[in-house]
């Protein structure tokens, strides 16, 4: 019984780690050559197609992550950010400001 919750314990951590690295990699991806995600303020990273892109693949990562969560609050949180963030991108590409 105690082997089993151990397990459980250390399963759950992998599947956290996994998750943080993969959103932290994410997070900290170069848009495109010169400069980081925000670097160029605001309104460059809402109109330009590469960091349009980072951020839908920002929110794919955190709608795959949900699917790493146990627990029901933590996964329709981590779901809907993604989703949210997806479709964000996907208005602004559509605008093009």
């Amino acid at each position: 019984m105690n082997n089993d919750r151990t397990h459980h314990r250390s399963s759950a951590f992998r599947r956290f780690c996994l998750a943080a690295t993969t959103l932290a990699a994410t997070a900290s991806l170069q848009a495109h050559p010169g400069h980081g995600l925000l670097d160029g303020g605001p309104l460059h990273t809402v109109t330009s197609p590469y960091h349009l892109g980072a951020l839908a693949l920002i929110g794919a990562v955190l709608f795959a992550a949900a699917h790493l969560a146990k627990q029901p609050v933590p996964r329709r949180a981590l779901r809907s950010i993604g989703v949210f963030t997806i479709a964000l991108s996907a208005v602004l590409w559509g605008l093009r400001i």
